[in-house]
């Protein structure tokens, strides 16, 4: 009985916490709005560097993309070479007996 009762002070004390943050929100809504980046002119230095930045880190997934896709596209390669190595090595294996 105990637990339960602890459970229910525990839940309503996260309604009164998550109540209590809704209206602070709505009270002070100068920090609900976006940033002078978000809002702000579209020619200022600031979002001129935050496009730089977002650039940046689209080539570095991009590199890193390629070079993953490069990697299975040589294990394919090497695959397929190999095969006939390995056709060739087992027909003469079973001809010595060797294996």
């Amino acid at each position: 009985m105990k637990e339960k009762k602890r459970l229910t002070m525990r839940a309503r004390a996260c309604h009164v916490l998550a109540a209590l943050s809704a209206v602070l929100l709505v009270a002070d809504n100068s920090a609900a709005w976006a940033c002078v980046v978000c809002f702000g002119t579209a020619d200022s230095p600031m979002t001129q560097g935050m496009n730089m930045a977002i650039l940046l880190m689209l080539g570095i997934l991009a590199c890193v993309a390629t070079a993953f896709a490069m990697f299975f596209v040589r294990l394919f390669k090497l695959s397929r070479a190999s095969a006939g190595r390995d056709i060739r090595v087992s027909r003469s294996a079973r001809l010595e007996g060797s294996y």
